[in-house]
């Protein structure tokens, strides 16, 4: 659940450069939401870095593959002499 803010919280303003189109597109996907454009941007902010329980497991979990690891991702099966016949398998010959 996220928090909103209460008005004894003490809000800042701030200034994001978003192009114009974009902004349009998001003022009216708050506007749908019934919410207005800053407590949108305030609950996508807390949901990306202030409740980072909710995404940090899959950030640190996804593991980085190396090239050298090919052979445990690659596709079993297939013509197991394709190699020696390449032009074959390319050309149609």
């Amino acid at each position: 659940m996220i928090k909103t803010y209460t008005k004894k919280q003490h809000l800042v303003t701030t200034n994001v450069r978003i192009p114009e189109e974009e902004l349009l597109t998001y003022r009216e996907y708050a506007l749908n939401e019934g919410k207005s454009f800053s407590q949108l941007v305030r609950e996508i902010l807390a949901r990306a870095i202030l409740l980072p329980e909710t995404h940090a497991h899959t950030i640190r979990t996804s593991k980085r593959r190396s090239f050298w690891d090919i052979n445990k991702y690659a596709i079993k099966g297939g013509d197991i002499h394709a190699s020696q016949k390449i032009d074959d398998v390319v050309y149609g010959l």
